[in-house]
C-alpha cells in the first residue's frame, strides 16, 4: 500500500471515529464521556475542532442536543421524585421493618413554576425606579474627583 493509500485509510478511520464521537455526544452531552465511548482522547477531539471548522460546528450542535437530552432526563427524574415519590426504608433494631413513601415538595414547586409563570419569583410591583446611575472608576494616583450631582 502506497503513502497516499495509507493517508486515505487514516483519514477514513479518523472520520469514522469522529462520527461515533458525535453520536455519543448527542446522547450524553459530555465531551469526556463521548470521547471515552468513541475510544479517542479528548485532546484529539479538541485538536480536530481547532483544525476542522465543520467538525467544530457539529460538536457544538451535538453538545446542544446532548444538553437537551440531559435536561429531559433530569426533568423526568424530578417529576418522579416529586409526584411518584420513592420508598424509604424504616429501620428498627438494625433491620428494615417497613417503608415510608417520600415526596420532594421542592421539586413540586420547581415543576409548577416551570408550567405556570404566576408562581415564579418576580420583583414587587410597587418598586419604582427613576433617574440614572453614575459609575466612576477610581484612580489611585491622588484624591478622587468630586462626583457629579445626581439629577432630580
Amino acid at each position: 500500500m502506497g503513502k497516499a493509500a495509507v493517508k486515505r485509510e487514516v483519514a477514513l478511520h479518523a472520520e469514522a471515529i469522529r462520527a461515533v464521537f458525535l453520536e455519543e455526544l448527542k446522547e450524553c452531552g459530555d465531551v469526556v464521556l463521548a470521547a471515552k465511548k468513541a475510544d479517542v482522547s479528548v485532546s484529539r477531539v479538541y485538536g480536530w475542532t481547532a483544525v476542522h471548522e465543520e467538525f467544530a460546528e457539529a460538536v457544538r450542535a451535538a453538545r446542544d442536543h446532548g444538553d437537551k437530552v440531559k435536561l429531559s432526563t433530569l426533568e423526568r427524574e424530578a417529576y418522579r421524585r416529586a409526584v411518584e415519590g420513592w420508598d424509604e426504608p424504616v429501620f428498627q433494631k438494625g433491620g428494615v421493618v417497613g417503608y415510608v413513601r417520600r415526596y420532594d415538595s421542592n421539586l413540586v414547586m420547581f415543576l409548577i413554576k416551570k408550567l405556570d409563570p404566576s408562581y415564579r419569583e418576580r420583583p414587587p410591583d410597587n418598586v419604582i425606579t427613576t433617574g440614572s446611575v453614575v459609575v466612576q472608576v477610581a484612580s489611585f494616583s491622588g484624591p478622587p474627583p468630586a462626583l457629579p450631582e445626581a439629577p432630580r
